[in-house]
């Protein structure tokens, strides 16, 4: 299996993640007396670690570490080391799964269809957007050329796994089997039933911004922007920011340029727990991201029943209500919305929306649904020898 994940070295046989989305626990679904799972990742015992304030060690997976590169050049100079430990894996395995897009899937998917070995795909996020969305023009003249190669691996797959209901799916398609499974999966423990409601602002609004700060696609200096315009209206407004990363001093600048410093906290990565603390504390999450799968963090802000203010981007609009999405960059429509979700009532409305919306990811509902995932799985590994044709596996085609 691949993941675009950058994992750490802890010591010579371990290896953990940083963010909760790459932990153990999605490894570990994937595990079972039959199968080994190998991982293949960026990673090393050199990584950065500055930030890292708690570390998820992998223990279902066997790691096989690839050169930590960081963008597009660096995947290119770094193709002559990584390359053969690839193929290796390509060759010796029963059954690859791409979890698309990123840079190590796409290698590997190209050497599983040059090897001809059996793979199915397991596709999170719209590389189009992505690459939008990137400060280098060159990574940007090449979403055409991605997009298409994406496709391509989606329609030679075996069988793809959607985390969205609708949205990867009309822009990925597959004559394959498919499966429309979120990789979110919460117990019900986590859920809320109460809904919130909000009498005054009088303590001023707790905006809540959380996602990785290594590329600028999580839109994170509109929900600074937008609290800067909020309190030119008069609005008391607070913004607390998780994530780290290579732009992380950009945000940190663009505070001190708008001199709002002392409305912006940033807490860097904390832990899952913390984070489900702070979603708890914040009035609404603002995710102003340039581009998603179906993310995370507003599943989980809404099974705490906080409302949340997002952009169209991927597979938002498949959580979020029509009245609570903004354009992508669009700061001033975000301070509209946090203004008008403010009103007791239409808070109150939000508040159970949300509720309702994030119980759609259950644990139990979905572990049952993951179950008939794995189950074929099985059945291509089964109907293939580990010399076999890939284009003799059983599909829907």
């Amino acid at each position: 299996m691949t993941t675009e994940a950058r994992l750490i070295q802890v010591d010579e046989n371990t290896f953990a993640a940083v963010d909760a989305t790459a932990g153990e626990t999605q490894w570990r679904r994937y595990v079972n007396d039959e199968w080994d799972l190998t991982l293949l990742a960026r990673s090393g015992a050199g990584e950065d670690r500055e930030g890292s304030k708690s570390l998820d060690p992998i223990s279902s997976a066997r790691v096989v570490p690839l050169k930590p590169f960081r963008g597009v050049w660096a995947f290119l100079i770094s193709l002559i080391s990584i390359f053969p430990t690839i193929l290796k894996q390509v060759r010796r395995s029963d059954l690859i799964i791409l979890r698309v897009p990123g840079l190590v899937s796409s290698l590997v998917g190209l050497c599983a269809m040059v090897a001809r070995r059996p793979y199915v795909v397991d596709i999170v996020g719209d590389v189009g957007s992505v690459m939008a969305s990137s400060t280098s023009r060159f990574v940007r003249s090449l979403k055409s050329f991605a997009i298409r190669f994406i496709r391509l691996i989606v329609r030679r797959g075996s069988a793809v796994r959607y985390v969205t209901f609708e949205t990867l799916q009309s822009l990925y398609p597959t004559d394959a089997k498919s499966f429309a499974i979120s990789n979110v999966q919460l117990p019900t423990k986590y859920f809320t039933e109460e809904r919130r409601n909000i009498s005054s602002t009088d303590n001023g609004v707790r905006l809540l911004t959380i996602g990785s700060q290594e590329l600028p696609y999580k839109g994170h200096d509109d929900s600074i922007r937008a609290v800067e315009i909020l309190a030119s209206r008069g609005v008391d407004a607070h913004l607390v920011i998780i994530g780290d990363g290579r732009f992380h001093s950009t945000y940190v600048d663009l505070v001190d340029k708008l001199r709002i410093a002392h409305r912006v906290t940033f807490l860097g990565r904390v832990s899952h727990d913390e984070a489900l603390v702070q979603m708890q504390k914040a009035d609404i999450l603002v995710h102003p991201s340039l581009s998603e799968g179906l993310p995370r963090v507003i599943i989980e802000a809404m099974s705490q029943a906080c409302p949340v203010i997002a952009t169209r981007a991927g597979g938002i609009p498949e959580l979020v209500r029509d009245d609570a999405l903004v354009p992508i960059r669009a700061p001033h429509a975000i301070a509209d919305k946090v203004q008008e979700i403010l009103s007791g009532s239409v808070y109150t409305d939000h508040s159970r929306s949300a509720i309702k919306s994030a119980h759609r990811f259950n644990k139990e509902k979905l572990d049952e649904q993951f179950g008939e995932w794995q189950a074929y799985l099985e059945s291509l590994i089964h109907g293939a020898s580990p010399n076999s044709d890939y284009s003799t596996l059983p599909t829907d085609k």
